[in-house]
């Protein structure tokens, strides 16, 4: 199957961007289109290089968090520990609501094109499962959002 790297880099920003996005309306900080981009368009470059580069598992995942953080600091520019700490946690947690959701509309939609291919899931389905996976999250979070307010 060949991989176009243009697109993964073009799904990657944009689902970057959604998660941060959501990470800023969960955590209630400030934020601004050109640094949201910016840090979205690292976290792509990071997912290609690391489908590019056969990395060490331990040295992988210390990476990931380096550069979450890294992207954290660049889209908040917020340098405060605790501010850090709180958007990081928010960032894994939106992350993780829009992985399960892209998996369970998988497990849904059965798409017939899709290969396993360097721990990264290949095919034609990305940008419309992640899109409809942010849709559904966000839903969910303005929904529930309505529920609790005082």
């Amino acid at each position: 199957m060949t991989i176009y790297l243009d697109i993964v880099l073009l799904e990657n920003i944009i689902l970057n961007y959604i998660i941060i996005l959501s990470t800023a309306i969960i955590s209630k900080s400030r934020i601004s289109f050109i640094r949201i981009m910016l840090s979205s368009t690292i976290g792509g470059i990071f997912a290609i290089l690391n489908y590019i580069v056969n990395m060490n598992i331990v040295s992988s995942v210390l990476l990931k968090v380096v550069i979450s953080i890294l992207m954290m600091l660049i889209a908040f520019k917020d340098y405060r520990i605790k501010k850090v700490i709180r958007q990081l946690i928010f960032f894994y947690l939106v992350s993780f609501t829009f992985g399960g959701i892209a998996f369970m509309l998988l497990f849904f939609i059965k798409p017939q094109n899709i290969i396993i291919e360097k721990n990264h899931l290949v095919g034609t389905y990305p940008l419309k499962i992640a899109v409809l996976s942010g849709l559904v999250r966000l839903f969910c979070y303005f929904c529930g959002r309505k529920n609790y307010k005082k």
